[in-house]
């Protein structure tokens, strides 16, 4: 069927495109917003679901390794981190995290389980995060937004009577990670 209108919305942060195909509406949004806060000591990540076709996230893993700063997970005292430390800790949202993969000084990857994280909300975490680069903007203790860019964040999504699905997005240089799951009529 051809596309009839093509048109962007801008609502509370998120990008929206709304596409009529065959006189129906489809949309197509993140399904999963990542946002990476820098504050010392205590580095945070927001996982909020943004579905606006009723998915509930399952799990979510934050991926360093392809960051540009080189970041790693700032645990422990004296490892690969400097100056100040903090281990992961759950700020919001714990009651429906189910699993956190354990996550050693140096480490580059962070995995949830969550019962069902439902449209509309969201899992805040606190973990230190440092970069490896000799000069960065901020020094190595602090993480600049743009050397977050290049991290990856995967979820595994499951819509009302579908089968779980994976998509992934990366890191920009405002610090956020937005994942678009798939289409879905909206009325």
């Amino acid at each position: 069927m051809p596309v009839q209108a093509l048109r962007t919305v801008i609502a509370g942060g998120l990008g929206l495109a709304v596409v009529l195909v065959g006189g129906a509406a489809v949309a197509e949004s993140a399904d999963v917003t990542v946002t990476f806060d820098e504050n010392v000591p205590t580095d945070s990540f927001r996982i909020a679901n943004t579905s606006l076709c009723r998915a509930t996230v399952t799990a979510i893993t934050i991926d360093l390794a392809g960051s540009a700063g080189g970041l790693v997970f700032d645990t422990a005292p004296g490892g690969e981190g400097v100056n100040a430390y903090e281990p992961f800790g759950l700020r919001a949202g714990g009651e429906i995290v189910t699993e956190v993969t354990p996550v050693a000084d140096g480490d580059r990857s962070l995995t949830l389980t969550f019962s069902a994280l439902a449209p509309g909300s969201a899992v805040e975490v606190t973990i230190d995060v440092d970069d490896r680069l000799v000069s960065g903007p901020l020094g190595q203790a602090q993480v600049a937004g743009a050397e977050i860019s290049g991290a990856t964040v995967t979820a595994t999504l499951v819509w009302p009577a579908g089968a779980p699905q994976r998509a992934s997005g990366t890191f920009g240089a405002d610090a956020v990670a937005r994942i678009a799951g798939r289409s879905c009529a909206v009325s």
